[in-house]
């Protein structure tokens, strides 16, 4: 299934905890052969803000995520550079949406949807309020 990747309303609560969590990535896939593109991990050092959030008709959970300055930049640019492209959002490995950049995502707020359960979004949530698996240089 394929979602479109939304900017949203940015939240003012704060990242909580730094939790040991498996890594979660946002990857952009050549839709060609799979292969991984460029991306980042979503973790406690990338995001400035998390929530979860219900939105839709049916109250489906949502994840809201504020990059924080260095990374609102990064994303910025990968958007940009990718828009029109197929991006992977992972926990631990494991694809949990898979939505298409439909613009270039400048603000460093978006929300992350297609969660089939709100234990689902409360994983991601957790993941990316914990500490991050990857390097700063890994990141840039």
């Amino acid at each position: 299934m394929i979602l479109p990747l939304f900017a949203f309303l940015l939240f003012d609560e704060p990242a909580r905890s730094m939790t040991q969590s498996p890594p979660v990535f946002f990857t952009i896939i050549d839709e060609s052969d799979g292969t991984p593109l460029d991306g980042m991990e979503l973790c406690h050092g990338t995001v400035a803000n998390a929530t979860i959030d219900f939105s839709g008709f049916r109250g489906e959970p949502v994840v809201n995520i504020a990059l924080n300055e260095a990374m609102t930049q990064r994303f910025a640019e990968i958007t940009t550079r990718y828009t029109g492209y197929t991006a992977e959002l992972t926990l631990a490995g494991r694809v949990l949406v898979t939505p298409r950049v439909m613009e270039p995502l400048s603000s460093g707020s978006f929300q992350i949807s297609g969660f089939e359960t709100i234990a689902q979004a409360e994983r991601v949530l957790q993941a990316v309020r914990g500490q991050c698996t990857t390097t700063k240089a890994d990141t840039e």
